[in-house]
């Protein structure tokens, strides 16, 4: 439902100068909450729909977000998982393996994509904006994922 939502309602919305990616806050707070088999689900349903509604070649979605889910699997095998600045990283390294495997893609495809030229026009933008929101899409997958399942007290 987040593909759709980014590709359709918010495929026009533009904050900071650059558009919001809801589907990879929602996998990388979903993996850090439930897991890494989950979070590939969610990464390759949502990046299937987006590769599909997308000019660039198919697959572009689904591999940036498999290596940005896969970064986001460390944080919750991490020592230091209680951290509240955990998640933080998480996004900031996502955000830039998302990006640097799309253009990777896009130039193995033939295309040139000016990477020192968007890194300060979009990039930068884009992992502010996405370090922002990380807190509320935690706290949303939170509730849902104690909706799904509430947590259980063993003695």
């Amino acid at each position: 439902m987040l593909a759709l939502a980014q590709t359709t309602v918010l495929g026009n919305a533009v904050v900071l100068g650059v558009h919001l990616n809801l589907l990879l806050l929602f996998a990388i707070s979903w993996v850090l909450r439930r897991g890494l088999s989950e979070g590939l689900i969610i990464g390759l349903l949502g990046g299937m729909i987006l590769d599909a509604s997308s000019a660039a070649p198919f697959g572009t979605w689904i591999a940036s977000l498999a290596v940005a889910i896969s970064l986001a699997a460390l944080g919750e095998v991490n020592v230091f998982q209680g951290a509240w600045f955990l998640k933080y990283i998480v996004v900031a390294g996502a955000v830039m393996l998302v990006n640097l495997v799309s253009v990777t893609v896009l130039r193995v495809a033939g295309y040139d994509p000016m990477l020192l030229r968007s890194l300060g026009r979009v990039i930068i933008p884009e992992l502010f904006l996405h370090i922002l929101l990380m807190p509320v899409m935690y706290a949303l997958v939170k509730w849902v994922a104690n909706r799904i399942e509430p947590p259980v007290v063993e003695f």
